[in-house]
């Protein structure tokens, strides 16, 4: 009854509600995007669920509910335990019941716990098929102090990845390396690539501002770079126009000449 959740749209909350009635006894869903498609939930749904942290997002594609064990007692002998072991032992359960990545619990003692990469689980990826059950895990080694690296899916990811790394200065967080697959979902590569030195030039790589520039080209019709390009070749050309028409008299009359008119 928080005033969040209850802010959320209706698809979200059912979306919510039905992913608790088909949790285990420990919190995880085995099965989110049948869940989804039971409710006509989109994969935008799944995501404010996952950026207001009601649920976690495993590279399998197995959620969890966070608050499961906030809200839920279940007898010891009548519990079954999960049967999703390498998930629980990516989490932690923290103090007031709640389910949080064990990355983000541990002490910063130079060590890295395993960092995942949430798979396609929330759509389809731009192929068409099913991305559940493709192993999206970045490995951390624990025994060296390091960033992680990108996930070797495909190339384009890879690249992708390295790029964003480099213009934002620093590694991925979990919900950006979801972003970035969602991207990848609606748009091609060098798009988006495009979108990222473009956001860049105006001083505003972060990813509310490349979403906004896609989403605008997307609604200009501008699907490839060189479109793109031109488009921006014309609009310099009629601003530079529209400056050379702005003349006064004065500085009209000055400027003329038999070899130069206009």
């Amino acid at each position: 009854m928080t005033d969040d959740f209850i802010d959320l749209p209706p698809t979200t909350k059912v979306l919510y509600f039905f992913l608790i009635l088909e949790a285990d006894d420990d919190g995880f869903v085995g099965n989110p995007k049948t869940v989804m498609r039971l409710t006509g939930a989109t994969k935008e749904d799944m995501k404010l669920l996952i950026e207001g942290k009601y649920v976690l997002l495993f590279n399998t594609g197995v959620v969890v509910i966070t608050d499961w064990a906030e809200h839920n007692s279940i007898r010891k002998d009548r519990k079954k335990d999960t049967r999703f072991t390498k998930e629980m032992q990516q989490i932690a359960l923290v103090e007031g019941g709640k389910y949080q990545w064990l990355s983000d619990v541990q002490p910063n003692d130079n060590q890295s716990a395993p960092i995942d990469i949430p798979n396609g689980c929330i759509g389809e990826d731009r192929r068409g098929k099913d991305s559940i059950g493709e192993g999206r895990a970045v490995e951390v080694d624990k025994e060296q102090n390091q960033s992680p690296t990108p996930p070797p899916l495909n190339q384009d990811f890879v690249n992708l990845y390295k790029s964003f790394e480099a213009e934002i200065g620093k590694a991925l967080s979990p919900l950006q390396i979801q972003e970035l697959q969602y991207m990848l979902e609606d748009f091609s590569p060098e798009l988006i690539f495009e979108a990222l030195k473009e956001a860049v030039s105006q001083g505003k790589a972060n990813f509310a501002y490349i979403r906004a520039i896609l989403n605008r080209w997307k609604s200009d019709n501008l699907v490839t770079v060189e479109l793109v390009r031109n488009s921006k070749i014309a609009r310099d050309a009629k601003k530079q126009n529209s400056t050379q028409s702005s003349l006064t008299r004065e500085e009209w009359e000055e400027n003329w000449s038999e070899e130069n008119l206009f």
